[in-house]
């Protein structure tokens, strides 16, 4: 039953024919170094167990980022790849633990992958003292059957905020619909998420609030930053690859509580990115556009457009494409590739796991 649903739902995406609509508009680089480190952050959601077993979390934890070496065939010396990539010390506040039993791994990569180590919990959250500072939640994608199971309950249901406080400031939202799988999942995460973050402010209170994960965790990652936004904080949500989680309405009113409008004009005055929803599509990932079609669900929030296939993605493959609610994605992919028996090419999932890094690899962690 698992299976077919997966499978049919790879065959509409694979044979829906859409109309490819976009302008591809300028943006600092200071932005793409954001994005590369944001990614990185995202990724150590996958290996927060891996981390785990090898720090002390009382103390911060220094990543190095793996060189990206971006003198690949196809772009030119000086394409700006990114600046120099310095060392990420964070200090973990607070694990997330799954709430309840879980299932044998399975991640978005193929059996001939190394990616032991990849972590059951859902996510973590952790200060990086750094520039103005930040308070980071990251949150895991899809890593066993229980998260499959949430990305495929596709049934709508009715929003309405998990935290009081933000239901406090929750004005009408007159048929607004959320994803059921996911708002379920964001429910189970809700007692350890909120007292985290109002402690955090509380003790940091001009610190930014990055929210940000790759897969199901880029759709968590929205919700939380609408409840941290109805909560009268100001989040930056970064979702790398992340499924549909709202209706027209909802995303509507998302994109009106997240200043989307605003946020553009941010980004074409060459300004830093401190709050917004902002999205990275990955050119061949299918998750993006799953659930299909549009009239049950809509991605909201800014683009940024990943157009080269393989790594690494310098900026010149990174394009900023706008408002994700205009936007639709050439799915110009091969019935044939349904019938390879392949399960990477049917589900396309090397364009799902590369976004600036294997971001769901954890042996290359330092």
């Amino acid at each position: 039953m698992f299976l077919n649903r997966l499978f049919s739902c790879a065959l509409v995406l694979m044979i829906s024919k859409l109309v490819q609509c976009h302008e591809n508009y300028h943006y600092d680089n200071g932005i793409y170094d954001s994005l590369l480190r944001y990614a990185y952050i995202s990724k150590i959601a996958y290996c927060i167990d891996l981390l785990k077993d090898g720090h002390n979390l009382t103390e911060p934890i220094i990543l190095k980022p793996k060189p990206l070496g971006f003198s690949q065939e196809g772009f030119a010396s000086n394409d700006y790849a990114a600046q120099s990539q310095e060392e990420i010390v964070l200090q973990v506040a607070k694990l997330l633990h799954a709430p309840s039993t879980s299932h044998n791994q399975k991640a978005h990569t193929t059996s001939d992958d190394k990616n032991d180590g990849i972590s059951e919990s859902p996510g973590y959250f952790a200060i990086d003292h750094s520039g103005s500072g930040t308070i980071i939640l990251s949150l895991r994608g899809s890593v066993n059957l229980r998260d499959y199971f949430t990305d495929l309950n596709t049934r709508t249901f009715d929003y309405e905020p998990v935290s009081e406080r933000a239901k406090l400031n929750f004005t009408e939202c007159e048929g607004c619909k959320v994803h059921q799988g996911f708002y379920k999942r964001f429910i189970d995460l809700e007692p350890q998420i909120f007292p985290t973050v109002e402690k955090l402010m509380e003790v940091f209170p001009d610190y930014k609030l990055l929210v940000t994960g790759h897969s199901m965790g880029g759709s968590l990652a929205i919700l939380a930053g609408l409840e941290f936004a109805l909560m009268g904080y100001d989040p930056l949500i970064v979702a790398y690859g992340n499924p549909k989680v709202s209706n027209e309405p909802l995303s509507d009113y998302m994109d009106s509580l997240f200043l989307t409008d605003l946020i553009e004009k941010t980004i074409q005055e060459d300004r830093e990115l401190t709050s917004g929803c902002i999205r990275v599509v990955h050119n061949g990932d299918l998750v993006p556009m799953f659930p299909p079609g549009r009239k049950k669900f809509v991605q909201s929030g800014l683009e940024f457009f990943i157009n080269k296939e393989d790594l690494p993605h310098p900026k010149k493959s990174v394009e900023y494409w706008g408002k994700a609610d205009t936007i639709t994605h050439d799915s110009s992919y091969k019935v044939q590739d349904l019938f390879s028996f392949n399960m990477d090419k049917i589900f396309h999932l090397t364009q799902h796991r590369e976004y600036f890094y294997n971001v769901v690899q954890c042996t290359d962690i330092k």
